[in-house]
């Protein structure tokens, strides 16, 4: 578990409840979770998968650019972007094929982010639009990509 967010049941709780457990603040910020809960069923199996998920790979995502930041006091971060972002990193998997995890879509998995990005580009928010695109893919080239006919992003 996350250094400092309890238990996996009690992150839950705390999720179930509208909490974002990993910002101390949310006046003025964008709620990852009530925009999740617009394409999600917050009593969903893959809702819980997602929510689960993304709150781990965000504060993984935070305790490295903290990290960083310790190293680099000068450089500009902006962790909400990272917050936020990393968040809505998966939105688009319920529209992708992974049984598995209960993705029940059309859209081969690989192209999440992909589907990630024009949800979230359609919400308004560019930034967190490229971190979903660009969370994929890593080390495919685009010579393993065309044959395949996998959606990329067409600047990969």
């Amino acid at each position: 578990m996350a250094p400092g967010f309890g238990s996996l049941p009690e992150l839950w709780l705390r999720v179930t409840n509208g909490e974002n457990p990993l910002r101390a603040s949310s006046k003025d910020l964008l709620n990852p979770i009530a925009l999740i809960q617009k394409y999600y069923d917050p009593q969903s199996e893959l809702y819980r998968i997602l929510i689960i998920h993304s709150v781990l790979v965000t504060a993984k995502a935070l305790q490295l650019a903290r990290d960083y930041l310790k190293n680099h006091p000068k450089a500009k971060v902006d962790l909400a972007l990272i917050e936020e972002a990393a968040m809505l990193h998966d939105v688009g998997i319920f529209r992708c094929h992974a049984p598995e995890i209960m993705c029940i879509g059309a859209e081969p998995y690989i192209c999440h982010g992909i589907v990630g990005r024009e949800i979230v580009e359609k919400e308004g928010l560019p930034r967190h639009a490229v971190v979903c695109e660009r969370h994929t893919g890593v080390g495919i080239t685009r010579d393993e990509v065309i044959p395949y006919g996998l959606l990329m992003a067409s600047n990969q």
